[in-house]
């Protein structure tokens, strides 16, 4: 799927796949590996949405539409938090999220489950 709405969008910049993925700093046989079905870690995946303007949902075909990224559904701040803690390793991100139950009442954070989550990945 992700290979399908690359090319597309490749084919409508006038650009074959290995052009752009030369651009954005990738091997042509990662360019191969894409094409057999792998896909594209995270960071790369950035690269090609920041390269066609599209979103990375859109790359993934989670949505047909490549400009969603452009409707900003959250304040900026939660946006900057989101950017910031996306940096992190799992460890500090424990870190952040035992702060964060620290801060707040009990009864309003019960339920939260994600430090289990994460602790039970590594």
């Amino acid at each position: 799927m992700f290979w399908d709405y690359y090319t597309s969008l490749c084919k409508i910049s006038g650009l074959s796949p290995n052009a752009v993925a030369k651009q954005i700093g990738v091997s042509n046989a990662t360019c191969t590996k894409w094409k057999n079905g792998t896909i594209p870690n995270g960071e790369t995946l950035i690269a090609i949405s920041d390269f066609f303007d599209c979103s990375v949902d859109y790359l993934l075909g989670r949505t047909e539409n490549a400009k969603a990224h452009k409707t900003n559904l959250y304040p900026q701040e939660y946006t900057e938090l989101l950017e910031k803690y996306s940096h992190l390793d799992d460890t500090d991100r424990i870190k952040i999220i035992e702060r964060i139950d620290t801060l707040l009442d009990d009864d309003k954070y019960k339920n939260y489950t994600a430090v289990s989550q994460l602790r039970s990945s590594n």
